[in-house]
């Protein structure tokens, strides 16, 4: 990650106009989110929508990860519908683009907030809406699903969102090593053991 970070702290010095800016900062954000320097990774975020307040997928992502720390909740839900609009309106100009789907990730970053908001049933139709999406197959999505099914005491159902969130994981090998898919497995293997 120090490699990552000076190789990407210098290119921002070789490349300053706000088109480079914006790409070598949102690398730079994803390092320091891989790295867990959380604060790092959200100054990056804004920086690139101080440059771009319109750029999707940087509201999305800094939105995802205010509600994934639970902090400036109802900002960050702004930022995370604002980012699902303005995909649309991309979308849209695209052939074909009135039936495209919206983009599963931002729709499961919408359910989280929710989640993280207390607005549990909202939450959960998001988070369905998400998994049923073309691209919902990220585990990321089925855990969260299943945080919520938890949380509503429908272990069956956060079982089995919890079962696909590890399938999901196992298919693709370099994840399934990280801190999410460990505690996956605790949570399945601890409401398959009654305890949750």
């Amino acid at each position: 990650y120090a490699q990552a970070e000076k190789e990407s702290l210098a290119l921002l010095k070789d490349h300053p106009l706000p088109g480079d800016a914006i790409e070598i900062r949102y690398v730079l954000s994803n390092v320091y989110n891989s790295w867990k320097k959380m604060a790092q990774c959200e100054e990056q975020l804004a920086a690139v929508l101080k440059i771009d307040p319109s750029n999707a997928t940087a509201n999305n992502d800094l939105g995802y990860i205010w509600a994934d720390q639970g902090k400036n909740l109802p900002q960050a839900e702004e930022m995370i519908k604002k980012a699902l609009e303005l995909d649309r309106q991309q979308r849209r100009r695209l052939p074909g683009g009135a039936a495209v789907k919206d983009n599963a990730a931002y729709v499961d970053s919408l359910g989280w907030v929710l989640f993280r908001r207390g607005q549990i049933a909202e939450a959960r139709r998001e988070l369905e809406r998400a998994a049923a999406l073309p691209d919902g197959d990220d585990p990321v999505i089925w855990d969260h699903l299943g945080d919520v099914y938890q949380h509503l005491r429908l272990l069956s159902q956060a079982r089995t969102a919890w079962e696909k969130a590890v399938q999901l994981y196992e298919q693709e090998n370099r994840r399934n090593k990280d801190d999410r898919y460990r505690e996956v497995k605790r949570k399945l293997e601890s409401v398959t053991a009654g305890t949750r």
